[in-house]
């Protein structure tokens, strides 16, 4: 016959491991890659019983089998691929609105001074002599000038900044790859259902998290829950097999950046790391654009006032320069 202490004392001890379980999930609701958990028991083996019979008569108490995690793949999937393109677009229209500044009449004055030398160049017209209207004139050409100089520093600082932060993201996402690999050490060590295996499960999901918000990358599980990583795409393995294969970013002349994974081309699409790429790609194109305006701009001018006494000789946005009037 069964202790009836015992069972009572193995009821005690199932369900204040439950309500102890109850209280991790509370504290731990908010907390990234923490998942529910739930206290999985059983009905012991009973006196007189085995682990092939049991008797109607012979109750043993409860047995507590292990930890369960309530997760959904499936929502989790589609909520890392959701994450990855929200970082994206978040990333990319933060670096469009500083371009947008910089280029804006407020930050370079190329506007305002457009305007002023069309209307000094009207009054020109009607009194070409007048040197008073022609300083003025050349003034406000100076003024646009330094109006691109202003607009064309702060594109490149803009460049460098995405660069810069381009090589600090992906040191993070080779840090976080990094992790994973020791996260998959503890799993193939760790016994399953217990605490220390479910505190690894929401590291790794955590760590699988903050990757996909940076990349597109794509995750299979063995037995122990080890996650092998690879790339989103191109398949390049990541994570897996005790290897970890980091990434790296390179800077073109022109500022636009491209990724690789053991000295190979890698297509990000998705993530942080590509709305970096994205918004560097902007800044080039933007960049490229004001040195055509600003060349085209000294051009036209310069052929129509070619045959002045004191022509202007204009050039790029980064060296445009107009001489100071002859007196």
């Amino acid at each position: 016959m069964s202790d009836l202490l015992g069972i009572g004392y193995s009821g005690l001890k199932a369900y204040s491991r439950a309500l102890s379980t109850i209280g991790d999930n509370i504290a731990n609701a908010q907390t990234p890659g923490y998942a529910r958990r739930r206290l999985d028991m059983m009905e012991a083996v009973g006196g007189g019983n085995s682990v092939f019979y049991r008797g109607n008569v012979n109750p043993g108490g409860v047995d507590i089998r292990g930890i369960d995690r309530s997760v959904d793949a499936w929502l989790i999937e589609d909520s890392r691929l959701t994450s990855g393109d929200a970082e994206r677009s978040a990333t990319k229209l933060g670096w469009l609105d500083k371009v947008e500044g910089a280029l804006s009449d407020e930050t370079n004055g190329i506007k305002t001074g457009l305007t002023k030398l069309y209307t000094t160049a009207d009054q020109l017209t009607s009194d070409p002599s007048n040197r008073t209207l022609r300083a003025q004139f050349l003034q406000s050409a100076d003024e646009i000038a330094s109006g691109f100089r202003t607009a064309a520093n702060q594109l490149d600082k803009m460049g460098e900044g995405i660069e810069g932060a381009a090589s600090s993201e992906v040191e993070q996402f080779n840090a976080n790859l990094n992790a994973l690999e020791q996260i998959n050490i503890g799993l193939r060590k760790a016994r399953p259902g217990s605490t220390n295996e479910a505190s690894l499960l929401d590291e790794r999901d955590r760590l699988l998290d903050k990757l996909s918000s940076q990349a597109g990358v794509s995750a299979t599980f063995d037995n122990n829950g080890a996650v092998t990583l690879r790339a989103s795409g191109s398949g390049d393995l990541l994570v897996g097999g005790g290897v970890v294969t980091p990434i790296a970013v390179t800077a073109a002349p022109d500022g636009r950046l491209s990724y690789s994974v053991g000295g190979s081309p890698l297509a990000i699409s998705t993530g942080s790391l590509a709305g970096l790429a994205e918004g560097a790609g902007h800044v080039a194109d933007q960049r490229a654009a004001l040195d055509t305006m600003a060349t085209q701009f000294a051009s036209q001018l310069n052929a129509a006032h070619q045959a002045a006494p004191t022509p202007m000789a204009i050039r790029g946005s980064r060296s445009l320069r107009v001489p100071a009037p002859q007196r």
